[in-house]
């Protein structure tokens, strides 16, 4: 199975301005969702504010259907698979500090257990001890990945926040896997 591809499309305008974005808006990310690696927000206002975002994406004839922050300070995340009943594969992009980071994808032995992250986002969490691991990515630039398969973000960075943009689309997202 292919876990993630990387896109060649160029995100080099778009991430300053998430990072800008993101301290824009620290009160709703950081105060309002404190514990939560998850950061939801008003895509339309992202969008409004970041207008090259759809522009990035218009080659490839999708369109953007919601967006959310990934914020983390956690050298190791929890191994989980999405719970997001609106896709199985959503295209991340680097924001802050994305490098010295890997997205780990596992195989695993054992029924993973629904959880929900302190806002309230579901999540399917895995026993760490159950998992193999059989992939991975470093997120230097924008990829299509299957959240629908067990993951874990891993970083070595010794600069803190890292931030990534995962968006999901309207379209299904397959087709870039060929």
């Amino acid at each position: 199975m292919e876990y993630y591809k990387y896109l060649d499309i160029d995100c080099s305008t778009v991430s300053p301005k998430l990072v800008k974005y993101v301290y824009d808006n620290y009160t709703s990310l950081f105060t309002d969702q404190p514990s939560s690696s998850w950061k939801a927000v008003n895509t339309q206002d992202v969008l409004d504010k970041v207008p090259e975002l759809m522009d990035m994406f218009a080659p490839l004839n999708l369109t953007i259907r919601y967006l959310a922050f990934f914020i983390t300070e956690k050298q190791k995340g929890t191994i989980h698979t999405d719970a997001d009943p609106l896709s199985n594969c959503r295209i991340n992009i680097p924001v802050l500090n994305c490098e010295k980071s890997e997205t780990r994808f596992f195989t695993i032995t054992e029924e993973p257990v629904m959880a929900k992250q302190d806002n309230g986002i579901p999540f399917l969490m895995i026993n760490p001890l159950a998992c193999i691991q059989v992939d991975k990515f470093e997120l230097t630039r924008p990829v299509v990945f299957r959240n629908n398969q067990p993951h874990q973000v891993v970083s070595f960075n010794e600069v803190q926040p890292r931030i990534s943009c995962t968006i999901g689309f309207y379209e299904d997202l397959e087709f870039l896997f060929i």
